[in-house]
């Protein structure tokens, strides 16, 4: 299992570089145990002591968060790596909205925690692959583009369908595929992500015009 680098040492002693010391908080021990053995540290080492925190939790919901945000006020200097058991594209962003460096799912720990942890102290953001498209602009269509932007001016599904002449069940279909393109599930959460002024995807995502020249209702 790949670990982070332990003591190294020239032959003349010259030169030395100790492990980093990485705190583990998880309410799991087995999951605890795991990862204290994959990042090859020392367990026990308490939080202000260590160069690295390590949080591990079942899920992502608003408790999980704010013990990440609680810890990120405490220790605001210390790269902190998250590592959960299931993950979406919005806990993950507000995972990383809270302070955490990096997030691990914990079925790829074994192989990804080592390289987290290294990119953490180096001062880089990392997160799983499967992620990446959720922190990306989404390839809305324009028919989606202009259901959402009615959705943000506060219409409900039949306005939006008197508006562009189309059925609701058309314009809940398009509310379906938005929401899974932005990782949302709900219409205030879509609202939320394209409105919050400081990782918002801003009204740029949008198309307010009515008119029909798209590709379709």
């Amino acid at each position: 299992m790949a670990s982070l680098p332990a003591q190294v040492s020239t032959e003349s002693g010259a030169f030395t570089r100790a492990a980093p010391r990485a705190a583990v908080i998880d309410a799991d021990p087995h999951r605890t145990r795991r990862l204290v053995a994959i990042l090859g540290t020392r367990g026990g080492v308490e939080p202000s002591g260590a160069d690295l925190l390590v949080m591990g939790f079942d899920r992502l919901g608003p408790t999980e968060r704010d013990e990440v945000a609680r810890l990120r006020e405490e220790l605001p200097d210390t790269p902190l790596l998250v590592v959960v058991e299931r993950l979406d594209p919005r806990t993950a962003r507000d995972a990383l909205a809270a302070g955490a460096d990096a997030l691990v799912l914990n079925d790829e720990a074994g192989t990804s925690l080592a390289p987290a942890a290294q990119a953490a102290l180096a001062g880089q953001i990392s997160l799983p692959h499967s992620f990446g498209d959720g922190f990306r602009r989404p390839s809305l269509s324009r028919r989606e583009k202009q259901v959402l932007g009615l959705v943000v001016m506060g219409l409900l599904n039949a306005e939006i369908a008197a508006k562009l002449h189309v059925t609701e069940s058309t314009v809940k279909s398009h509310l379906t595929s938005c929401f899974a393109k932005l990782g949302v599930r709900t219409r205030s959460e879509a609202t939320a992500l394209i409105l919050d002024p400081e990782g918002g995807l801003g009204l740029g995502v949008l198309a307010i015009s009515t008119t029909d020249d798209d590709d379709g209702a």
